[in-house]
């Protein structure tokens, strides 16, 4: 932290969170730790009266999901945001821009080959959750943001062959349906070919198909025509970040909503109830049995 404090100019470091809480000259807090300690640092600085940003995942259970509605409501600081980056991807709002105009349903698909761990990683550690639940919101938010509507049923399945190894429940295929009719397939992956590009997308609705390449290609295909647009090929962060920024200084809403954060959040939850369950499940009714 000293060495981040010189390089980009802090005003000072602190292993200590609650001096960072405390101290009133700060507006906005960013929690970047490992996923056991999100929760409750984000319950924290919401008290505290900051902006949170928060890395995902937002929770890792419903008990905590309920942690932090419960905090929001008792303070009434709802200043929260997650790092989904990449609805603020340039590609990502290109997409949205060409199916945002249509009222037609939409089907989405999205595959991720995350790879494999290196051993030792902190992503093993079963008390920091599993590294779909990491990570599985960032897709599940994109399906979400480009569909218009939340997510109200899960079916999820995982890999299980007859010799089992460390990831195999780590590739999962979920299907989500939206309230609005439109259906989102995720397919997260870790055992395909190292070499294998990360993110594939696809979008299909009212006669048009988007397809996305891993951040470095994206084609529109419209009926007979077929074009390729040219846009930055980064994937959202400083975007983020910024409209985050925009938010703290004026005071406007934060930049996602936040049914928009619970639902997605949620949406992970599900998918791996469903998976121990071996069913469906439905979204909302997963939250709100825990809220009774």
């Amino acid at each position: 932290s000293e060495n981040a404090r010189r390089k980009f100019k802090f005003a000072y470091a602190t292993t200590d969170h609650a001096a960072v809480l405390a101290d009133p000259d700060i507006d906005a807090v960013l929690i970047a730790t490992r996923h056991a300690s999100h929760a409750q640092l984000v319950c924290e600085a919401l008290r505290a009266g900051k902006a949170t940003f928060v890395e995902k995942a937002l929770a890792l259970s419903r008990e905590e999901l309920h942690l932090i509605a419960r905090t929001v409501s008792e303070c009434r600081n709802d200043r929260l945001m997650v790092g989904f980056n990449r609805r603020f991807a340039p590609m990502i709002q290109a997409v949205a821009a060409r199916f945002h105009r249509m009222e037609y349903p939409l089907v989405l698909h999205y595959r991720v080959h995350a790879g494999r761990l290196e051993p030792g990683s902190w992503y093993l550690d079963s008390s920091e959750g599993s590294r779909f639940v990491g990570e599985s919101g960032h897709f599940f938010d994109v399906m979400a943001y480009l569909s218009q509507s939340r997510a109200v049923r899960v079916n999820a399945h995982v890999l299980q062959p007859s010799t089992s190894i460390s990831d195999d429940r780590e590739n999962l295929v979920v299907s989500v349906q939206y309230a609005n009719g439109s259906v989102g397939n995720l397919l997260y992956l870790t055992q395909g070919g190292a070499k294998t590009p990360k993110e594939d997308l696809e979008v299909f609705g009212g006669g048009c198909t988007a397809r996305l390449h891993d951040f470095e290609r994206l084609q529109f295909f419209e009926r007979v025509i077929a074009r390729k647009v040219r846009v930055s090929r980064e994937k959202g962060q400083l975007n983020e970040l910024a409209a985050f920024v925009a938010a703290v200084r004026s005071g406007s809403p934060m930049p996602i909503p936040l049914d928009v954060l619970f639902n997605t959040t949620l949406t992970t939850l599900a998918a791996v109830q469903s998976v121990q369950a071996a069913s469906p499940v439905d979204v909302d009714a997963t939250f709100h049995t825990e809220q009774d």
